[in-house]
């Protein structure tokens, strides 16, 4: 498992990627997905909570193909974590 998924999925309190929804659209998740990508250095600076996202292969795609999407993707998980955050009162 990569490192990044075992970042969100223990976040989450999930144990393996097929117990996820997709962050944006409700279906079943199927990858988590960086919304600034690691790029080609392969950075783990990047796979931090706030940058990760659970998304199915359809908004997978969006998120590959579409800036404003991204874009979307970073909006609502920093909801996510926000309310995350409230809920728990500490991180």
């Amino acid at each position: 498992m990569q490192s990044y998924t075992k970042t969100y999925l223990t976040a989450y309190g999930l144990r393996d990627v097929s117990e996820c929804f997709c962050d944006m659209c409700g279906d079943m998740g199927t990858s988590i997905h960086h919304i600034d990508n690691k790029g080609s250095g392969s950075s783990k600076y990047k796979d931090f909570l706030e940058n990760l996202i659970c998304v199915c292969l359809s908004c997978h795609t969006k998120a590959h193909n579409s800036g404003e999407f991204n874009r979307l993707c970073k909006i609502k998980i920093l909801e996510k974590v926000l309310d995350k955050v409230k809920n728990e009162d500490k991180f």
